[in-house]
């Protein structure tokens, strides 16, 4: 749906909630409308008394409010395989976020559903995500939890990145000087995790490529590189750390993708395929892909190999296209003169989500009856 306009702004929002897509023990999705308004919207729910509860409230307002600094920044600039933000509202017990609704599940369910999927098929996804991977970093954003889950399948059939709770910023990222910033927390899911975060050493969005090369790995072949056969997180992390490298033995994996594979996953983050100064377009440029025009992908013009059914709402218009340097610019832009509070002190977490939060909502569940006086507790 379109940005709110001044009139609308200066009333409580009215937002019915259909029916619930994901609950949770802080955080509930719900298919959800404004009214008013035709299109349906993904609204991701959140307890505001849980933003209260001691150090793991502080947590997850930390997560909450990164994902608003990162989204809000991209508003500016859309991107047809990220995920758009509508709105973000409360009413009197929780938070809103309204985001456009995705409805074809996620690459998990894809690949859990048909197993590994030959190299068009891989080589699809693949592009369509390294896409959204290069727009996310052109604002300076860290990405830091690439894994199938976070990729949404949309209504079209193509690729919509979600999830932005774990994003920093890194400032000074245009090309090599001034000395680019690090960040040496560790975050995101161990079996895409990099070389450098495993080790607690300072990375960087070179550390989202190491998780591409997981990915596709993982799409040819069904598993990741360092999948550990006792299936413990140590045998995973020496996997990780370890200097060579084991390539799983499955017949969608020729010697192209092995060197894809193995270009993503070097353990010298400045010698990784897709560092910089060429950043994604390296990704898209190994033979691998073929030789792709960025732009009929961005554009929507090579069709998706698999298309769901539509269970919940309609196909949406193809997404904002253009030209990916013009993107890369805007982010550019748009991250050199924004003020985010992207590690402010626990005490101050919950007045800056009021900020982000401050327009007032009016919700009820709609069930095609008269809506109950009370929204359901997430995971009830």
């Amino acid at each position: 749906m379109a940005a709110a306009t001044a009139q609308e702004l200066a009333e409580p929002w009215h937002i019915q909630l259909h029916a619930v897509i994901s609950a949770g023990d802080f955080t509930s999705v719900f298919i959800g409308q404004v009214t008013g308004h035709h299109e349906l919207v993904a609204v991701k729910a959140y307890q505001s008394a849980a933003l209260t509860d001691g150090d793991r409230g502080n947590r997850l307002s930390q997560q909450v409010l990164r994902e608003q600094c990162a989204m809000d920044m991209m508003l500016g600039a859309p991107h047809p395989f990220v995920t758009r933000k509508c709105f973000a509202v409360h009413d009197a017990a929780r938070l809103f976020v309204g985001m456009e609704l995705v409805g074809g599940g996620d690459l998990m369910a894809l690949m859990q559903t048909m197993g590994p999927i030959g190299t068009a098929w891989a080589r699809f996804y693949a592009a369509e995500i390294t896409l959204a991977l290069g727009h996310v970093h052109s604002f300076d954003l860290f990405y830091r939890d690439l894994k199938p889950e976070n990729v949404l399948i949309a209504f079209d059939g193509h690729v919509k990145l979600c999830d932005f709770n774990s994003c920093v910023m890194l400032r000074g990222r245009v090309g090599s000087t001034p000395p680019p910033e690090h960040t040496c927390s560790l975050c995101g899911t161990p079996e895409y995790m990099s070389w450098e975060m495993v080790l607690g050493r300072p990375s960087c969005e070179m550390s989202d490529m190491w998780s591409l090369g997981v990915l596709i790995c993982e799409i040819l072949a069904g598993v990741t590189p360092f999948a550990a056969a006792d299936g413990t997180v140590n045998s995973l992390v020496r996997n990780i750390v370890d200097p060579t490298l084991t390539i799983p033995d499955h017949p969608n994996i020729d010697a192209l993708s092995e060197d894809i594979i193995r270009a993503l996953l070097a353990q010298n983050a400045s010698e990784r395929l897709g560092a910089r100064p060429h950043g994604y377009r390296a990704v898209l440029e190994h033979p691998w892909f073929g030789g792709i025009d960025e732009a009929a992908v961005l554009r929507k013009e090579v069709p998706a190999p698999w298309v769901p059914h539509m269970a919940v709402g309609a196909a949406h218009a193809a997404g904002p296209s253009g030209d990916p340097l013009q993107a890369h610019a805007q982010g550019r832009a748009i991250a050199a003169v924004t003020r985010c509070s992207w590690e402010d002190d626990d005490e101050q977490l919950v007045p800056c989500l009021a900020a982000a939060f401050a327009q007032e909502a009016v919700v009820s569940l709609h069930t095609g009856n008269a809506p109950p006086a009370e929204l359901p507790a997430p995971g009830a």
